[in-house]
């Protein structure tokens, strides 16, 4: 008996602004994490928290598994070339066209900045980036996220960037499965990215093993930022698009009952993420933590995202009413998610630079300052100066992109 296809009609991304608020929170968190590099004196007890602001570039990972779907399908529906591959190098260029502008220039500030403040002015500055040729090309093109030596050492906070572009060279091929999976056996398309985090686990075994745990997925290592140790996370995002994309799914969730059983996992995988980081962040057990813990925040974000998304789509979740303080928080969130790619771009000349400026000044007055306290009053202006700045970005890039 022949197996009945199930096509697919997909939702316009338009109509997905609970993505942008995601992609805001994301880049709200990154910032919060990095504001800490020169202001925290410590990192015990509580200040541990702020550093789970990382885990925005989760979010990041799992929003664009979803985003890119989109992308792909309309693509395939608008070309007129029917060559498979040639699709494939199109999707892969428009990406690198897309990041690289940006990227290229403020690496080249950086170089600037660097070769200024150290050699001229000899002032250490917030980011110390490596200038070697070798390290500095494989930025240009993207594949530092397969370089142990570059792959954080170039751009700041440039791991994203090496992982993410990795992770879009893989995504025809893992949408195309996906889509495969969920066609035949709907159900089992859940079940894509758990084997994922499986396989992640094993090959971060093989290669402790094999390098005496030389190379071994601490958090903020070279196993840690790889793509493997973020596939599954970016697949949650390709799934979402599907289930989100299924007739049923805005029936399904109209259901309270489905809404706060989501909402309940949401909660219960976020809790136990921020427990496991916290358990672990200071403590090398060879338990393989920062393998798992991307993931089950993965999983919050995504529980999260269906309801947002059901929410929204029912009119209940309204992102541009400003009518009182909440909605224009959300707002403002919002709109940092889609200024999200320049803040990024941005946000070391504030986080790193500046920062790292202000309190060396502080510093040679031999003031004793509340590092915490310190901390809060810098993070909502450092926030609205990232925004302005990365609006600013994001106007020259798109001038860039039209022209």
């Amino acid at each position: 008996m022949q197996k009945k296809i199930i096509h697919i009609k997909p939702q316009s991304k338009s109509k997905l602004a609970s993505l942008d608020i995601l992609k805001g929170i994301a880049i709200i968190m990154i910032i919060i994490v990095h504001n800490r590099h020169f202001l925290m004196k410590n990192m015990d007890g509580l200040r541990q928290l702020i550093n789970f602001g990382q885990m925005g570039c989760q979010i990041f990972f799992l929003v664009s598994g979803t985003a890119l779907c989109y992308s792909w399908t309309s693509q395939l529906k608008k070309s007129k070339e029917k060559n498979i591959f040639a699709q494939y190098i199109t999707f892969i260029k428009n990406r690198y066209l897309r990041l690289a502008p940006g990227f290229l220039i403020i690496l080249f500030i950086n170089l600037l900045l660097n070769i200024i403040l150290m050699d001229i002015c000899k002032y250490s500055p917030g980011y110390v980036m490596s200038r070697s040729v070798k390290g500095i090309l494989l930025n240009v093109f993207f594949l530092h996220g397969l370089s142990k030596e570059f792959i954080n050492e170039v751009f700041p906070g440039g791991w994203y960037i090496g992982t993410a572009f990795i992770l879009y060279i893989i995504f025809p091929f893992l949408f195309s499965i996906c889509k495969m999976v969920y066609e035949r056996f709907k159900a089992l398309v859940l079940m894509i990215p758990f084997a994922l985090l499986i396989f992640d686990r094993i090959f971060n075994g093989i290669v402790s093993s094999k390098t005496s745990f030389e190379l071994y997925p601490d958090n903020n290592s070279f196993m840690y930022y790889l793509f493997t140790n973020h596939l599954p996370g970016f697949c949650l995002g390709i799934v979402m698009y599907f289930i989100i994309s299924s007739p049923k799914f805005d029936t399904l969730f109209c259901n309270l009952a489905v809404r706060l059983l989501t909402t309940f996992f949401a909660i219960l995988t976020g809790l136990f993420s921020v427990k496991m980081y916290l358990t672990n962040i200071s403590v090398n057990k060879h338990n393989y933590a920062f393998v798992y813990i991307p993931f089950i925040f993965s999983l919050c974000i995504f529980f999260a995202a269906l309801v947002m998304i059901s929410l929204e789509r029912s009119n209940k979740l309204k992102i541009n009413n400003k009518s009182n303080l909440f909605n224009l928080i959300i707002s403002f969130i919002s709109d940092c998610g889609k200024k999200s790619y320049g803040m990024y771009l941005t946000h070391s000349f504030v986080s790193w630079y500046g920062i790292k400026a202000v309190i060396t000044e502080i510093n040679k007055l031999n003031y004793d300052y509340n590092d915490l306290l310190l901390y809060i009053l810098f993070l909502i202006p450092s926030v609205f100066i990232i925004y302005v700045m990365g609006t600013y970005m994001e106007l020259f890039l798109n001038k860039i992109r039209k022209s």
